[in-house]
This record gives C-alpha cells, sequence and structure tokens, in this order.
C-alpha cells in the first residue's frame, strides 16, 4: 500500500464514519443505529485497503463491521454527559471524561476485535471448535461482567459501586467481558492481527470521545465568550451534540484506518494462500437465513403494531415488547451468520467465476478474486 493510498484510506474513513456516526447519534441511535458507521468501516476498508480479494468480497467485511459496532449501542451515556456539561462549572468533569474514555475504549475496542477476528476466521485462522466455543463463552463473559460491574449484587436499588450514570443501568461491563474474551483467545492463539488491531480501535474510541464532549462542552458554556471561536456557539444553527458525535466518528474512523495501515502485513500474510471465496456444496448456510427471516418477521411486529408508549400499559404487550427485547441481539448478532457457509479457496483450486453478488443468480454465490498464480491484480486506487 501506497502512501497516497494509506491517506485515502484515512480520509475516507474518517469522513464516512464521521457522517455514519453522526446519523446514529441523531437520528436512528441504539445499537441498530450503531450498525450503520460499523458497516462503512466495512465497506470502505474493503474498498481502499489494497486487498483485492477483500475488495472483491466487502459483503464479509460488511457484515463484521455491522455486527461489530452493534454490540456497544446497549451502553447508555446520556446521563454520563451530564457529568461534564450540563452546568457551568461541571458538576465532575474527571468522572464524566473517564466515564467516556471507558466506554468509547469498550464500543470501538470490541468492534475492532469482531472485525479483526472475523477477518481472521474466514481465512481458516479459526478451528470451527473454536469458533463455537468463542460463540459459547461471549455471553457468558457478558452476563458476568455485567453482574459484577454493572449491579448491586442483590441489593434492593442499591447501585454498582462503579457508577457512570445517576438513574440508568449501565452495561459496559458486559462490553468488558466481551472484550476480555476476545484478547485471552487472541492471545493464547497469537493472533497479533486481533489483538494490534482492535487496541488500536479502542484506543482511538476512547480518547476520541473524551475529545468530541470537550468540543460539545466548548460549544455549550465557552464558545459565547471566545471571540474567535464564536460561531461554534450552541444555537439554532449549532448542534452541540452534533459536533460530539460526528467528531467521535472522525476519531473512531481514524483508528479503523490506522489499525488496517499498521496490521497490513498480518493481513496480507493471512490473505496470501487464498484466491477466492466459493459458496460450500452445502446449504448450511441457508439455516442461517430461515432462523434470521424468522426472527425478523417476529421483531417486526412490534415496529408494525405497537407504540411502547401507548400500549406500554397491556400487560401481554408489555411481555411481548421485552421479549423482543432479547431477540433483537439475537437477530442482527446472526447476520454474519449467513456468510459462514463460505469458506476461503487456496489459490489454483478454485472453480470457474461464479455469478457476483447482486447479480440476481441466488443466494451464496461469491465472485472469485482477480488473483493468478497468487498474484494481486494492482488496482488503479491502492
Amino acid at each position: 500500500m501506497t502512501h497516497n493510498a494509506d491517506f485515502l484510506l484515512i480520509i475516507t474513513l474518517c469522513l464516512a464514519v464521521s457522517y455514519g456516526w453522526g446519523m446514529r447519534g441523531t437520528t436512528i441511535g441504539g445499537e441498530k443505529g450503531a450498525m450503520l458507521p460499523g458497516a462503512l468501516i466495512g465497506l470502505f476498508t474493503s474498498m481502499f485497503c489494497g486487498v483485492p480479494l477483500l475488495y472483491e468480497n466487502c459483503f464479509v467485511l460488511c457484515a463484521l463491521g455491522a455486527s461489530g459496532m452493534y454490540f456497544g449501542g446497549c451502553m447508555t451515556y446520556g446521563e454520563t454527559l451530564s457529568f461534564s456539561m450540563a452546568t457551568r462549572p461541571a458538576e465532575n468533569m474527571k468522572k464524566g471524561l473517564f466515564a467516556l474514555f471507558v466506554k468509547g475504549f469498550l464500543w470501538f475496542g470490541v468492534f475492532g476485535a469482531v472485525f479483526s477476528a472475523g477477518i481472521s476466521f474466514y481465512f481458516s485462522q479459526y478451528e470451527k471448535s473454536r469458533f463455537i466455543l468463542l460463540c459459547i463463552c461471549l455471553p457468558i463473559a457478558a452476563f458476568f461482567g455485567r453482574f459484577i460491574f454493572n449491579t448491586g449484587h442483590g441489593k434492593k436499588h442499591s447501585k454498582p459501586k462503579i457508577y457512570f450514570s445517576k438513574t440508568r443501568q449501565e452495561h459496559w461491563g458486559a462490553m468488558l467481558g466481551i472484550l476480555f474474551v476476545f484478547t485471552v483467545d487472541a492471545a493464547l492463539f497469537k493472533n497479533v492481527f486481533t489483538l494490534t488491531y482492535s487496541y488500536i480501535c479502542a484506543l482511538f474510541g476512547g480518547f476520541g470521545w473524551v475529545i468530541a464532549q470537550l468540543f460539545q462542552v466548548f460549544s455549550i458554556h465557552y464558545a459565547k465568550d471566545c471571540k474567535l471561536l464564536k460561531f461554534l456557539k450552541a444555537g439554532k444553527s449549532v448542534s452541540p451534540w452534533k459536533i460530539m458525535e460526528c467528531t467521535l466518528g472522525f476519531f473512531g474512523g481514524l483508528g479503523a484506518a490506522l489499525g488496517i495501515i499498521v496490521t497490513k502485513p498480518l493481513l496480507t500474510d493471512y490473505l496470501s494462500g487464498y484466491a477466492a471465496f466459493e459458496a460450500p456444496e452445502n446449504n448450511y448456510y441457508l439455516v442461517f437465513v430461515v432462523i434470521w427471516l424468522v426472527l425478523l418477521c417476529v421483531d417486526m411486529i412490534h415496529y408494525a403494531f405497537f407504540n411502547k408508549n401507548a400500549d406500554g400499559d397491556n400487560k401481554s404487550v408489555k411481555k411481548y415488547l421485552q421479549l423482543c427485547e432479547y431477540f433483537e441481539p439475537v437477530l442482527y448478532h446472526l447476520s454474519p451468520g449467513i456468510c459462514i457457509g463460505c469458506e476461503p479457496v487456496p489459490d489454483g483450486q478454485h472453480q470457474a467465476p461464479r455469478a457476483p453478488c447482486g447479480s440476481g443468480a441466488g443466494p451464496g454465490l461469491r465472485p472469485v478474486s482477480r488473483l493468478q498464480k497468487g498474484k494481486p491484480e494492482e488496482y488503479p486506487l491502492v
């Protein structure tokens, strides 16, 4: 990858994720909103990382990016922000900024772990039994992480010892448990790519949120007193919240881009022996598709027919809505499972080129990468 290509990757991811994160934070929200910038990272990484195999199979990286960023959407941060911006002087600036660093670190760290470990899995760095074990350990670690750090340990109405909100339930302990499992797995099996990429993303997510929040605080309380930057004063034409969200996205995209640039030799080594993704002879992937569609239909009912505010007193509706809260994480985490059936094919052993994605040739068909005898075709931009 040339310096020009590095710069292109950086500027593209910074701007795209800034826009996507702004959409997530101001329009969509929650876990599902976080999937947008995650998918954008996957898309533009595959386009501009300089690896033809990833370029022609961008759907894999998009699925991994969306799924990886989904996890952090469970963390509440509205009250966390209030510690540093609700009043002047701040109620507790140090606590507020430290809490944002922790949540940003975990959010982007888990994303980086899912994204990089997913790439490693697709390229045979994981045995299937190891992948299944990892999937079993993740929810267990998330449960115990939340129990240890985000509950009062059985005492009624008691708050956790480390509490970054005022009244809301925290979930950052679950994120800590997830990142811990990925870290241990990568360390045990010497997956340096996952360790390096995930923690670069984590650091930029943590520091990025601190910087983004300082911009928001400045816009709300201090811009009016600064002649040079008075145009940043909160008002009808300036939204401090949007400034904060877009700035966080910018730093998140920067971390994802630098993570790819730093780990490019490792990534190239992982991909060196493979020429294509091809559809498997079996139809196991269809099982994931059917399960995903069923969960999607069940989940969509409450969006189409029930109003949470208007129907909240109806016990049956309330139970159904609570059930949907458990459906949704499974639904969106299964999205990359649709691609699990496809396997990387060693160079020189792939079949004739299959129809490209989106050609209408049916699900599961994968384009063959433009690799001949293991030598990548040069793309003009990279």
